[in-house]
């Protein structure tokens, strides 16, 4: 399996893990749960300053992304894609994603208002759009001949993100500093996560976690992803040195995908009936270190 695959079956198996579900235990943290009506799956993957989330359901057509503002979802889907993920949005609407037609690989899009406009890395066979900050800079992964490699899109100009040491790379975040996150692959050690500022890569481990994965960062520098111990994967929120674990009540697996700058959180989660998507609010997540953390 090349570096391609095995990047997209790691991606895409937290993406059918965590899709769709009946049923939330409304105990102890407010959570509110997000479902497309007459979906089969629904996967939250980015917020904004206002509210509206994206992400992506899968209904008897395939596999198509999704705005949400309010209680109103309105699809998105790349004309002539027979899959679309919406991933990140910026607070001037802006939403970026992936999508595939037919077996012709992964391609990205800038979606502005009703326009889309293709985005795909020189000499890539694959791209993916992830994240977008309010001045339009866009991170994401591109697939080479051999290796994944992060990128960063400044207008018409593509710069490759690679974490030293590390055979792959994944971008997924982008913050109005210029903040970038993601994760690597170093070897035989596995998936590490990284925010970069700057020409300088900072490794981000959740104390006591057998991996760590980031996926999103805000303007304040709050660090959204999951980790990996004995008991499955719990969202957390980074906030400067402190880790703080995010569980959805009755959840044997929950994803944090997305913060905004009122540090709102989105994500999916997985529990004994299927899967599903939440949003929750910066009051209530369960404050608790993911070392101290007891499930």
């Amino acid at each position: 399996m090349n570096a391609s695959s095995t990047r997209f079956v790691v991606v895409a198996a937290v993406m059918v893990l965590v899709l769709g579900a009946r049923g939330l235990a409304m105990v102890g943290v407010r959570i509110v749960p997000i479902d497309i009506p007459g979906a089969i799956h629904t996967s939250a993957y980015g917020t904004n300053v206002s509210g509206q989330i994206v992400g992506a359901y899968s209904d008897s057509t395939g596999i198509r992304g999704f705005l949400k503002e309010g209680t109103t979802f309105a699809p998105i889907d790349m004309p002539g894609a027979s899959d679309t993920y919406a991933h990140g949005i910026n607070d001037n609407g802006q939403i970026v994603g992936f999508y595939r037609i037919g077996g012709t690989g992964w391609h990205s899009f800038l979606k502005e208002g009703t326009t889309f406009t293709p985005i795909d890395v020189p000499g890539a066979s694959d791209t993916y759009a992830h994240g977008i900050n309010d001045s339009g800079q866009i991170v994401g992964t591109y697939s080479g001949k051999s290796h994944d490699h992060g990128f960063l899109k400044e207008g018409t100009t593509f710069t490759p993100i690679d974490v030293p040491g590390a055979t792959d790379t994944y971008a997924y975040g982008i913050n109005g500093s210029g903040q970038i996150v993601g994760y690597c692959h170093i070897g035989s050690s596995g998936y590490h996560s990284f925010l970069k500022d700057g020409a300088t890569f900072t490794p981000i481990e959740a104390p006591g976690a057998d991996r760590t994965i980031v996926h999103g960062i805000n303007d304040n520098g709050q660090i959204v992803g999951f980790y990996s111990d004995s008991n499955g994967n719990h969202g957390f929120v980074k906030d400067g040195t402190t880790f703080t674990r995010l569980d959805v009540p009755g959840a044997s697996h929950t994803y944090a995908y997305g913060i905004n700058t009122n540090g709102q959180v989105v994500g999916p989660y997985l529990d004994s009936t299927g899967s599903r998507s939440f949003v929750v609010g910066a009051e209530g997540y369960d404050h608790h270190h993911p070392r101290e953390a007891s499930n």
